[in-house]
Protein backbone atom coordinates (compact mmCIF):
# COMPACT_ATOMS: atom_id res chain seq x y z
CA UNK A 1 0.00 0.00 0.00
CA UNK A 2 1.25 3.45 -0.92
CA UNK A 3 0.07 6.90 0.23
CA UNK A 4 -2.48 8.58 -2.05
CA UNK A 5 -1.70 11.83 -3.86
CA UNK A 6 -3.90 14.92 -3.68
CA UNK A 7 -3.69 18.61 -4.50
CA UNK A 8 -1.76 19.42 -1.34
CA UNK A 9 1.78 19.46 -0.01
CA UNK A 10 3.25 16.55 -2.00
CA UNK A 11 6.08 16.97 -4.48
CA UNK A 12 7.61 15.25 -7.47
CA UNK A 13 11.40 15.01 -7.72
CA UNK A 14 13.15 14.59 -11.09
CA UNK A 15 16.89 14.29 -11.73
CA UNK A 16 18.91 15.08 -13.74
CA UNK A 17 17.55 18.23 -15.35
CA UNK A 18 20.64 19.16 -17.40
CA UNK A 19 20.60 22.85 -18.33
CA UNK A 20 23.18 25.12 -19.91
CA UNK A 21 24.38 27.46 -17.20
CA UNK A 22 26.41 30.71 -17.52
CA UNK A 23 29.15 31.66 -18.28
CA UNK A 24 28.79 31.62 -22.07
CA UNK A 25 28.74 29.46 -24.13
CA UNK A 26 27.18 27.51 -21.27
CA UNK A 27 28.21 24.68 -19.00
CA UNK A 28 25.85 21.67 -18.79
CA UNK A 29 24.88 21.33 -15.12
CA UNK A 30 22.46 18.71 -13.72
CA UNK A 31 19.79 20.20 -11.44
CA UNK A 32 17.14 18.58 -9.27
CA UNK A 33 13.67 19.50 -10.54
CA UNK A 34 10.69 19.81 -8.14
CA UNK A 35 6.98 19.84 -8.96
CA UNK A 36 4.45 20.98 -6.32
CA UNK A 37 1.18 19.06 -6.21
CA UNK A 38 -0.63 22.17 -4.93
CA UNK A 39 -0.29 23.56 -8.48
CA UNK A 40 -1.60 20.42 -10.24
CA UNK A 41 -4.57 20.67 -12.61
CA UNK A 42 -6.92 19.20 -13.54
CA UNK A 43 -7.75 17.46 -10.29
CA UNK A 44 -10.73 15.34 -9.29
CA UNK A 45 -13.92 17.33 -8.73
CA UNK A 46 -15.56 14.39 -6.92
CA UNK A 47 -12.92 12.32 -5.07
CA UNK A 48 -11.36 13.80 -1.94
CA UNK A 49 -8.28 12.45 -0.15
CA UNK A 50 -7.58 13.93 3.25
CA UNK A 51 -10.05 16.73 2.47
CA UNK A 52 -8.33 17.76 -0.78
CA UNK A 53 -9.02 16.79 -4.41
CA UNK A 54 -7.35 13.53 -5.49
CA UNK A 55 -4.92 13.45 -8.41
CA UNK A 56 -5.15 11.11 -11.38
CA UNK A 57 -3.08 10.54 -14.50
CA UNK A 58 -4.54 13.62 -16.26
CA UNK A 59 -2.98 16.02 -13.71
CA UNK A 60 -0.17 18.29 -14.89
CA UNK A 61 2.02 20.65 -12.89
CA UNK A 62 2.35 23.84 -14.97
CA UNK A 63 5.63 25.07 -13.47
CA UNK A 64 8.48 23.05 -11.96
CA UNK A 65 11.39 24.59 -10.08
CA UNK A 66 15.04 23.97 -9.31
CA UNK A 67 16.68 24.73 -12.65
CA UNK A 68 16.42 28.53 -12.62
CA UNK A 69 20.22 28.97 -12.81
CA UNK A 70 20.27 27.22 -16.20
CA UNK A 71 19.31 30.37 -18.07
CA UNK A 72 21.18 29.51 -21.27
CA UNK A 73 18.99 26.44 -21.82
CA UNK A 74 15.80 26.93 -23.89
CA UNK A 75 13.59 25.27 -21.25
CA UNK A 76 13.51 26.27 -17.58
CA UNK A 77 10.63 25.88 -15.12
CA UNK A 78 8.69 23.74 -17.62
CA UNK A 79 5.63 21.54 -17.05
CA UNK A 80 5.70 18.40 -14.91
CA UNK A 81 3.67 15.32 -15.85
CA UNK A 82 2.74 11.99 -14.32
CA UNK A 83 3.82 9.07 -16.51
CA UNK A 84 1.85 6.26 -14.84
CA UNK A 85 -0.54 5.75 -11.97
CA UNK A 86 -2.05 2.90 -10.00
CA UNK A 87 -2.90 -0.19 -12.05
CA UNK A 88 -5.84 -1.01 -9.77
CA UNK A 89 -7.22 2.23 -8.28
CA UNK A 90 -9.11 4.65 -10.54
CA UNK A 91 -10.05 8.26 -9.80
CA UNK A 92 -12.67 9.63 -12.20
CA UNK A 93 -11.93 6.78 -14.62
CA UNK A 94 -8.14 7.32 -14.78
CA UNK A 95 -5.31 5.71 -12.77
CA UNK A 96 -4.88 7.28 -9.33
CA UNK A 97 -1.54 8.84 -8.43
CA UNK A 98 0.30 7.50 -5.39
CA UNK A 99 3.74 7.75 -3.78
CA UNK A 100 6.53 6.52 -6.12
CA UNK A 101 4.50 7.20 -9.29
CA UNK A 102 6.90 7.91 -12.19
CA UNK A 103 7.02 11.54 -13.33
CA UNK A 104 8.86 13.93 -15.66
CA UNK A 105 9.85 17.53 -15.00
CA UNK A 106 10.70 20.70 -16.91
CA UNK A 107 8.82 19.78 -20.09
CA UNK A 108 10.51 16.34 -20.11
CA UNK A 109 14.03 17.81 -19.88
CA UNK A 110 14.16 15.87 -16.58
CA UNK A 111 12.76 12.58 -17.94
CA UNK A 112 13.18 10.40 -14.84
CA UNK A 113 11.56 11.15 -11.54
CA UNK A 114 9.10 9.99 -8.93
CA UNK A 115 6.45 11.33 -6.61
CA UNK A 116 8.75 11.14 -3.55
CA UNK A 117 7.35 13.61 -1.02
CA UNK A 118 4.00 12.21 0.20
CA UNK A 119 0.69 14.05 0.48
CA UNK A 120 -1.75 12.09 2.60
CA UNK A 121 0.07 9.68 4.86
CA UNK A 122 -3.21 8.52 6.40
CA UNK A 123 -4.87 7.45 3.11
CA UNK A 124 -3.36 4.50 1.26
CA UNK A 125 -4.18 2.85 -2.06
CA UNK A 126 -4.04 -0.93 -1.98
CA UNK A 127 -2.16 -1.76 -5.19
Amino acid sequence: MLPAAHRGAGQNVSFPDVCLTPPAPGVPVPYTNLGMHAMAAPFSPTVMVGGLPALNLSAKIPITTGDEAGTLHPTIKGQGTFVAGSPTVMVDGLPAINLTAPVTGNAMNAPKGEHLIPNAVSVFYNL
